[in-house]
């Protein structure tokens, strides 16, 4: 009989207890996998493609932890794929002291790593990387080397950008007698795709000693460009010319640069017959930004549909808002009733125009004066005092 008061007494504390712990269990959560060490301890594995997972999902954490086993990864890791990934992931983590990693890597001239490598610099946007970024220049990372250094903007990355360039010219002219490569890039990958970057970048960083190069450039394949200008080239040729590219490309870099050959290339792609040519010369003298050009992008945009031409339409209707004319506002009206795809782009850009008509006129509006300094309350005070026909006193 004694022993049923304890029994209840039990039961009724072990729930207590129970819900005691639960709420200690709610208030005080067990703490979570950190996930860049779960990252971390997987860059350990055995397998390459683990590895190279946790390389890149140590990029997007970018946390400044993985820097260090990242850059050891770089360093001496097996696998060309892992080091790549390694290399992009740095990137993102943004850790300046990876910069030497990065740049020993970049000069590796690993096909796979190099590229990576240069992709990264560019991210870290770094102006000490200059100079191996302008070693790299003509080697399997041309192309992010050209970009990483057009995005850096500085004077001295237009030496080893024109220095290859010039070895193009003169090698698929036959000018001259080269005694060897130049000291930029000694493999030159010739691609179309590095020579486009090249010669972008170029443009950007406004070198005018190129212009003569990107003036043989464009001369030199004169007869190519006049056939692509009218039409002429195979019935079995491929719609997308990737030739064509380094072209357009040479005369976007002249217009950049101010040189009327430029901007005359590419308002004569807009006449040809060519729907790849128009869309991409409508696109370059958008880039351009030179508004003498607005009517011939206007005609270009109010020309029939046809084949191929609604790509043609958008690129005009985007190039007219990058120059930001009002002239083109009547034509981008028009075009609101035509396809969709061009109504949308039409449509940003008469936003693009409104946006810098009213930055314009924001300009040229003159300030409000100044409110006027609150009167002090002493005077205020001895104004009150003074009776109608009375001097103040003193």
């Amino acid at each position: 009989m004694g022993t049923r008061p304890v029994r209840t007494a039990w039961r009724h504390w072990r729930r207590v207890l129970g819900l005691l712990l639960a709420g200690l269990a709610l208030a005080f959560p067990a703490e979570a996998d950190d996930p860049v060490e779960d990252a971390l301890r997987q860059l350990a594995s055995g397998d390459a493609r683990t590895r190279e997972t946790a390389s890149l999902r140590l990029g997007r954490l970018a946390d400044l932890r993985a820097s260090v086993p990242l850059q050891d990864r770089l360093a001496s890791d097996p696998s060309p794929e892992m080091r790549a990934a390694a290399a992009l992931a740095l990137g993102f983590i943004g850790d300046p002291a990876s910069l030497v990693s990065l740049s020993t890597a970049l000069a590796s001239d690993d096909p796979v790593v190099a590229p990576a490598a240069a992709e990264a610099l560019r991210r870290l946007s770094d102006p000490s990387t200059v100079g191996v970024l302008g070693d790299a220049v003509g080697g399997p990372a041309t192309v992010p080397a050209a970009r990483a250094l057009e995005a850096l903007g500085d004077p001295r990355g237009r030496e080893p950008l024109r220095g290859y360039l010039r070895y193009v010219v003169e090698d698929s002219l036959n000018i001259g007698r080269r005694a060897g490569p130049p000291p930029h890039g000694p493999r030159h990958h010739r691609s179309d795709e590095a020579q486009e970057a090249v010669v972008d970048a170029l443009g950007g960083l406004g070198d005018r000693e190129a212009i003569p190069l990107l003036r043989a450039l464009l001369s030199g394949r004169e007869q190519r460009m006049a056939r692509v200008v009218a039409d002429e080239v195979e019935a079995d040729a491929p719609w997308f010319h990737r030739e064509d590219r380094v072209l357009v490309a040479a005369a976007r870099a002249l217009a950049r640069l101010g040189d009327p050959a430029g901007t005359r290339a590419l308002l004569e792609g807009l006449d040809g017959r060519n729907a790849w040519l128009r869309a991409e010369s409508a696109r370059s003298l958008g880039a351009v930004g030179d508004a003498t050009t607005t009517s011939a992008l206007v005609e270009t945009l109010a020309r029939p549909l046809g084949p191929y031409t609604t790509e043609v339409h958008r690129a005009a209707a985007e190039a007219l808002g990058e120059a930001g004319d009002e002239r083109a506002v009547p034509a981008l009206l028009h075009a609101l009733a035509t396809e969709p795809e061009v109504a949308v782009v039409a449509t940003r850009a008469l936003g693009r125009i409104a946006q810098r008509r009213a930055s314009a006129l924001a300009a040229e509006t003159p300030p409000e004066p100044p409110p006027p300094a609150p009167v002090e309350r002493g005077i205020v005070d001895r104004l009150s005092d003074i009776h109608p026909g009375e001097e103040p006193r003193d």
